[in-house]
């Protein structure tokens, strides 16, 4: 489990994203389940983790960042 929650730090972190302790652990309980599913065992895990890291690195990028572009001036 820390790897999970070092790797997702790590990653959002690599992509200029935040996010909260408790989003943090949420995230990493649902990433770590989706890893034991879909694993034929603990030698699986580490590929598994990668692969789950880049697809929420690609998923970040891909994300739209909220501008203030929106906002009227005063």
């Amino acid at each position: 489990m820390a790897r999970v929650v070092d790797g997702i730090s790590k990653t959002y972190k690599e992509v200029g994203a935040r996010i909260a302790p408790v989003d943090l652990g949420r995230l990493a309980a649902r990433i770590a389940n989706d890893i034991v599913a879909v694993s034929d065992g603990p030698d699986d895990w580490p590929g598994a983790l990668k692969m789950a890291l880049r697809t929420l690195a690609r998923d970040l990028r891909a994300t739209p960042v909220e501008s203030n572009s929106t906002k009227r001036s005063a």
